[in-house]
């Protein structure tokens, strides 16, 4: 179940994302987190055991930044999450921490965020009701930002626009120009207020794109057309871009009917 913010946080959260109730088989399951491009903070909820490529319970709340490729994680027995998804620049205008500082690994929510999260996080973990979740998760976030957020290069702001409203298929190049950075001075902007350099970026946006055509009654001659008008040059392209992202095919993707969400699908 996906869940906007408050108006007031649309800025910096993109939405608040849901997840209960799953158990794999034998109360085991790996779950595959690929990219979208923005940062996300994972609460665990109700003694969900979730780790990265192990059993060892992860950290909560934990911050999966803007990573370029998938995670796997594994799940033992019943999986309640709240994940916070941020806007593309959100974790930036919260903390003011460059993103290349968070790096592709996980981190833990205290060292980025203040330490009260912690008392968010047993705040959500004591309450069973999604709006309630919603109104703490609102409240600790509007408290955050009550001083203002930190400020950033508004011409980015309108690169990011501009890639987001092109769906990807932009160059480089005429961002740079249009938006009048040097190639190496936008390549910084990027690196500090994604962690992502942007020609990565643009292919997330692209693959993300293609993705949101997907469905059940896909076969390769729609992959063909959907491929070609997200931008890709011919299917191998695609393909190619896709098994990056995700280290599954079209197809594979398709099979998995117990998909989370766009971006998180159970491998059991």
């Amino acid at each position: 179940m996906q869940i906007a913010p408050s108006k007031h946080l649309s800025g910096v959260i993109k939405h608040y994302l849901f997840i209960d109730g799953v158990r794999g088989a034998k109360g085991l399951q790996q779950i595959r987190f690929f990219t979208d491009g923005n940062a996300n903070l994972v609460f665990r909820l109700r003694e969900t055991k979730l780790a990265l490529d192990s059993i060892e319970n992860q950290e909560s709340p934990f911050i999966v930044g803007g990573i370029r490729t998938n995670k796997n994680f594994v799940v033992l027995g019943d999986f309640s999450v709240i994940i916070v998804v941020f806007q593309p620049t959100g974790l930036y205008q919260l903390t003011g921490i460059p993103s290349y500082e968070l790096g592709q690994e996980t981190i833990m929510g205290t060292s980025v965020l203040c330490s009260s999260i912690t008392t968010l996080q047993a705040q959500l973990d004591s309450c069973y009701q999604p709006k309630q979740q919603v109104d703490l998760l609102n409240a600790y976030f509007l408290r955050y930002i009550q001083n203002g957020i930190h400020p950033m290069d508004n011409r980015f702001s309108a690169v990011i626009r501009s890639v987001l409203n092109a769906r990807g298929q932009s160059k480089v190049g005429q961002l740079s120009r249009g938006y009048h950075y040097t190639e190496r001075s936008l390549q910084r902007a990027f690196k500090k207020y994604l962690g992502i350099p942007p020609r990565e970026y643009l292919r997330i946006v692209r693959f993300h794109n293609f993705l949101g055509f997907l469905n059940l009654d896909s076969d390769d001659s729609t992959l063909t057309t959907i491929g070609l008008t997200s931008g890709y040059y011919d299917q191998s392209h695609s393909i190619r871009d896709f098994k990056d992202f995700t280290s599954l095919t079209p197809n594979e993707y398709i099979a998995k009917t117990n998909r989370l969400a766009t971006n998180l699908v159970s491998l059991t």
